[in-house]
């Protein structure tokens, strides 16, 4: 008895023939995932949530470098957080543009960009989907509004800060960084933006 010809195997299901024959036969091409860009500049949402006492800035700072290099980002990272007397906006050098972490997917093209709203939706740093909120302590146009958990020191009590949204983009302008609405708790736990410098 003859072995079965390839060909007379009835085709995958799990594609429509046509399509199946059309990609054998090299009519078809299939979108490949654009190259990363070497050396593009970086931001996540933090996926670890944590209270609002983040031991100030320079914690927050060193949080940020301990998340990334947990991920194996490297770079240099900083936390977009504002106090009573330094705006985020202001803490970040503007060397974008800025992508998620698959260097792919274009965030922001520098930091005027900020206050008209994220592009896509800001991932974690491992790639993963940020949902909830992050601490910023800070206004729609990237200066700090004084709700900021005691600048940073204080993750109970009565103390509030307010907050963006990784998933909010372009549609909800600055809402990352600002969503509006009651601020949370400082007990509550919420995310950290992290930006590559």
């Amino acid at each position: 008895m003859m072995p079965e010809h390839p060909r007379s195997r009835p085709l995958p299901t799990t594609l429509p023939a046509v399509f199946l024959a059309a990609l054998l036969a090299g009519c078809v091409t299939v979108e490949k995932e654009p190259d990363p860009i070497v050396g593009a500049k970086r931001i996540f949402a933090s996926a670890q949530q944590v209270t609002g006492n983040l031991k100030g800035l320079s914690g927050a700072d060193s949080l940020c470098g301990a998340w990334a290099q947990a991920a194996a980002l490297g770079g240099s990272w900083k936390a977009f957080l504002s106090t009573s007397g330094v705006n985020a906006k202001d803490r970040i050098n503007d060397v974008g543009p800025w992508y998620n972490v698959n260097q792919t997917t274009l965030l922001f093209n520098n930091k005027t960009g900020f206050t008209v709203g994220a592009q896509s939706a800001i991932r974690t740093e491992y790639g993963g989907s940020a949902s909830g909120n992050a601490w910023t302590g800070t206004k729609a146009n990237g200066t700090a509004d004084m709700v900021n958990c005691s600048n940073w020191t204080q993750g109970g009590g009565s103390a509030y800060a307010s907050v963006g949204s990784p998933s909010i983009t372009l549609d909800d302008g600055p809402g990352w960084m600002a969503k509006g609405g009651n601020a949370p708790a400082c007990s509550t736990p919420a995310r950290v933006y992290c930006i590559e410098q």
